[in-house]
């Protein structure tokens, strides 16, 4: 039987979450790619395209390097964004998830986290999009 938790899992204490990065090569390109879809979409279905940030994975992290940096991304170059995200994560047979919500600048990214820890047992931490104003 798991025992499910609204809560934060201990061990979450990166000082860097929550902060500005600079964007990657992988990032610009995203970035230009999504400007270029969005050029060509009436104001209607820019509504219906979803939300302008996106999650992005890059480099190695967790125990044996076995995970990845999770960061968003705002491909809007003109707006700001705060970002509500949910967090599911896993431990063995312990599971929950807890929300945070982020500012995000125009064309910014900020740090979520590593996808895994770097103890063991390992905990895996599963991110997504679930509100952005």
């Amino acid at each position: 039987m798991t025992t499910i938790t609204k809560e934060r899992p201990p061990g979450l204490n990166d000082p860097g979450i929550g902060k500005e990065v600079a964007l990657h090569v992988e990032d610009i390109e995203r970035l230009k790619i999504a400007k270029k879809e969005k050029e060509n979409l009436t104001e209607e279905e820019r509504k219906q395209a979803g939300f302008d940030c996106i999650i992005t994975k890059h480099g190695m992290c967790g125990f044996a390097g076995s995970g990845c940096h999770d960061y968003i991304l705002n491909t809007n170059a003109h707006k700001n964004h705060t970002v509500t995200i949910n967090t599911n994560w896993r431990q063995g047979i312990k599971d929950g998830f807890y929300t945070d919500t982020y500012q995000v600048p125009a064309g910014g990214k900020v740090f979520l986290g590593c996808t895994r820890s770097g103890q063991i047992p390992v905990m895996e931490y599963h991110r997504s999009i679930v509100g952005e104003v």
